[in-house]
């Protein structure tokens, strides 16, 4: 293993819950529509927005997705435990999600959501879901990945990560693929991250990797969706279009590669985030993600401190991080003996 900069590893995980919550209130909101009304109805950019308009669940201002609070609760487990521990990490599932606030009143929308994993695992007394595609095996791993990057055993650790919740192959797949992704641009010089490259080298290593840049390859310029949401771009809108907007992989990651992948030097955190945020449906577990891959390139720094103080418990995030950098510290330590 290998030292990465506290900035990185604050970056990737800060950066990851911070887009998290900026996109919350425009959670599965498929409809494209109601996306381009609502931002055009307060004529502000789209991030916290101050109507939550999702149909499903009502957070508190500049809380965490359901998404985004199971990568909080692998967080709380990995900073508590200084490793990754199964069982302790089940107790943190349970201790974050059996909450009152995720129990439907009448017709009101719940505080919180319960995703369909996280459902069986707690009817279940704490089994795996054998039968589910979706993206919470990518959206909850940045903070594992930046413990264990480099580690000799980082696709087990990963892997066990995933299957608490998830064992479903496809789910096994994207998820461990993602991790790889990341995992590389964590483990790049500070000063020589090319996204292209990074790629580039993981599609001639995983055939997977490879027919998701294919996929990306593959996407031709359409103009119906633009024409609904003028605040995407064309190519946007056709990346959206056909490769879909969903909680389903392979399309969920293979359009988060893609926003990640169309990276360009003039593009800060803000305004890709902001991106995704209108990109419709599922995107905070997108956005968990590629906000990872931000901040494990620009560190810090690309984080705005205007959306740091409209994220609710970001002190609490931060404290978290940092316990992840040491916990990382000692782990090299203890690997060189």
């Amino acid at each position: 293993m290998k030292q990465i900069s506290a900035d990185r590893i604050k970056g990737s995980i800060l950066g990851s819950l911070v887009a998290d919550c900026a996109a919350t209130p425009l959670h599965w909101v498929y409809d494209g529509t109601i996306v381009a009304k609502a931002v055009g109805k307060h004529k502000t950019e789209p991030e916290f927005h101050p109507d939550y308009i999702s149909k499903y669940y009502h957070p508190e201002p500049g809380s965490l997705s359901t998404y985004g609070e199971e990568n909080l609760a692998l967080l709380n487990s990995l900073a508590g435990a200084n490793k990754f521990d199964i069982e302790n990490y089940k107790q943190k599932i349970r201790e974050l999600f059996t909450n009152p606030k995720y129990e439907k009143k009448g017709s009101e929308r719940p505080v919180g959501y319960l995703n369909k994993c996280i459902r069986h695992f707690l009817s279940t007394n704490g089994s795996s879901t054998p039968d589910d595609d979706q993206a919470n095996c990518y959206a909850k791993i940045p903070p594992l990945v930046c413990l264990y990057a480099g580690h000799p055993d980082f696709i087990k650790i990963i892997t066990d990560c995933i299957k608490v919740t998830q064992s479903d192959q496809i789910a096994l797949d994207y998820g461990l693929l993602a991790a790889r992704l990341l995992e590389k641009i964590l483990l790049c010089d500070d000063d020589n991250i090319n996204i292209e490259n990074i790629m580039q080298e993981l599609a001639k290593e995983d055939q997977l990797f490879s027919k998701t840049l294919e996929q990306i390859d593959s996407v031709t310029e359409e103009n119906t969706l633009h024409k609904l949401i003028p605040i995407l771009s064309s190519e946007d809108s056709s990346a959206i279009l056909q490769l879909g907007n969903s909680c389903h992989l392979p399309g969920n990651f293979e359009l988060s590669t893609y926003f990640i992948r169309s990276l360009e030097n003039n593009d800060n955190y803000k305004s890709r985030i902001r991106r995704c945020i209108v990109a419709t449906g599922d995107n905070c577990s997108r956005i968990l993600f590629i906000g990872s891959c931000l901040g494990a390139i620009n560190g810090l720094k690309g984080i705005p401190d205007e959306w740091i103080n409209k994220t609710k418990d970001y002190k609490q995030y931060e404290k978290l991080a940092d316990s992840i950098v040491d916990a990382r510290k000692q782990l090299i330590q203890k690997l060189n003996g």
